[in-house]
């Protein structure tokens, strides 16, 4: 799952199940790019997919929260988050209302967390351990870390672990291999295989890409342990909204 522009999170295959969900970049004071929520809506609506929409805010607009029910009122059900540009620190308790709103309203929130190739992106807002602070003040809250938060996979891990309603997207796992084949690794060794999402990137890559790109990861052989069949299977044909409150 990442967050460039409106794209689909489905698998590579053709499995007719409804998969989160159309990702719309808004990059904030320091990008300025918006994507009306009405936009995003019809994409949903005209995807012969069944597919479910988030809207993209940044927590430095001072309507943010009707920015939120404008989102809500167009039956998206999950919100892009993007610190590492819009420049806004998640661990500020002035970002609580705009928390235990989407916690009320059952809303998924899909950090991007990790690199960005952008110069103008600060990386201090960008590690996932920014995620388990919410996450302990707004316990409820369902959050996914997008990318596994590359380069800082161990730390994502982590905090999905000891977090109950926070999961990570293996979105672009594959094209960094030897990161990608140990962070999965980890991820089994963690115990928290169950809860990896499968994401595209798309338009970076495919469904299908990126599902031969797991492939590839998962067909690595190193001598050390292999990412397990299991794994795969989950990532690739399992279906997580129940999960994610989405179903």
């Amino acid at each position: 799952m990442g967050g460039r522009h409106p794209g689909r999170l489905r698998p590579g295959h053709a499995r007719r199940r409804r998969r989160p969900g159309v990702r719309v970049r808004h990059a904030g004071h320091r990008g300025r790019v918006r994507t009306p929520h009405e936009f995003v809506a019809r994409f949903c609506a005209d995807t012969a997919t069944p597919t479910v929409g988030f809207m993209s805010l940044d927590l430095s607009d001072p309507d943010v929260l009707d920015q939120l029910a404008d989102g809500v009122a167009n039956d998206l059900r999950g919100i892009k988050l993007y610190p590492v540009l819009a420049g806004f620190d998640p661990r500020g308790p002035a970002h609580d209302p705009f928390f235990a709103e989407a916690t009320r309203l059952g809303l998924v929130v899909l950090w991007h967390m990790g690199a960005t190739p952008s110069p103008v992106g600060d990386l201090s807002l960008s590690n996932p351990l920014l995620v388990d602070d919410v996450a302990r003040r707004h316990p409820g809250l369902v959050q996914i870390i997008a990318h596994l938060g590359h380069p800082w996979q161990r730390e994502s891990i982590v905090t999905c672990r000891k977090n109950r309603r926070v999961f990570t997207d293996v979105s672009a796992s594959w094209a960094r291999p030897l990161d990608g084949y140990l962070a999965l690794v980890r991820a089994q060794e963690w115990d928290i295989a169950d809860k990896l999402l499968f994401g595209s990137d798309y338009p970076m890559w495919t469904p299908k890409e990126a599902a031969d790109g797991l492939r590839a990861l998962a067909a690595t052989n190193t001598g050390l342990p292999r990412v397990h069949e299991s794994t795969l299977d989950r990532i690739l044909h399992g279906d997580p909204l129940g999960d994610l409150g989405l179903a």
